[in-house]
C-alpha cells in the first residue's frame, strides 16, 4: 500500500532497503537507538545555547554578559557537538529528511569556519559574519525539538 503523499513530502519515510541487503536488518533494528542517542546528544547543546543567549549575544549587543554557565558543562556540550551532528545526520539520511539534514550539517560550517572564540574577539571578525555564526548556532533548536519528538513518540508507543 502506498503511503500518503503528505508523509512522503515531509521526508519522514525511512529509506527502502531490500530485505537481503547487507546490514538492512541491523539498520532497521538500530533506528530507535539512533533516535534516542541523537536526541540525548542534541539536548546537551541546550547548555551551549544558554551560554550563547546569556553571554555571547549580550556581549555583542551591550558589551556585558548577563550570565555564563560554568566551564565544565560548556566544554562537555562542545565535545558532544560533533557526535550529535554525526548521529543526527545518519538519522536524517535514513529518513530522507533533507531539511533537517541541512540544519544539522550547517553546524559544521560554524564549527570549522567561525568558532565561538573568534566571535567573542571584537577585533578579528566582521559583525555580519559574527551574527551569521550566532544565528547558525540557533538552527540547532529545530533539530533538538525534532530528535526529542521522534524519540519520545517511539518511546511512548506513538511511532509513525
Amino acid at each position: 500500500m502506498k503511503q500518503p503523499a503528505r508523509a512522503q513530502k515531509k521526508g519522514r519515510r525511512p529509506a527502502d532497503l531490500p530485505p537481503d541487503a547487507p546490514g538492512a536488518e541491523m539498520i532497521r533494528k538500530s533506528e530507535p537507538y539512533l533516535e534516542g542517542l541523537s536526541a540525548l546528544l542534541f539536548v546537551t547543546q541546550i547548555v551551549h545555547l544558554i551560554w550563547m543567549t546569556t553571554y555571547v549575544v549580550p556581549v555583542k549587543i551591550w558589551g556585558i554578559s548577563l550570565w555564563s554557565p560554568p566551564e565544565a558543562p560548556l566544554a562537555f556540550a562542545d565535545y558532544l557537538e560533533l557526535p550529535a551532528i554525526f548521529t543526527a545526520s545518519i538519522l536524517y539520511l535514513r529518513t530522507r529528511d533533507w531539511r533537517m539534514l541541512f540544519l544539522v550539517n550547517v553546524q559544521l560550517l560554524h564549527i570549522y569556519w567561525i568558532t565561538d572564540e573568534i566571535i567573542l574577539n571584537r577585533n578579528t571578525l566582521n559583525p555580519i559574519l559574527a551574527w551569521t555564526a550566532i544565528m547558525i548556532d540557533y538552527l540547532e533548536i529545530p533539530v533538538i525539538i525534532d530528535t526529542s519528538r521522534r524519540f519520545l513518540s517511539r518511546a511512548f508507543g506513538h511511532a509513525g
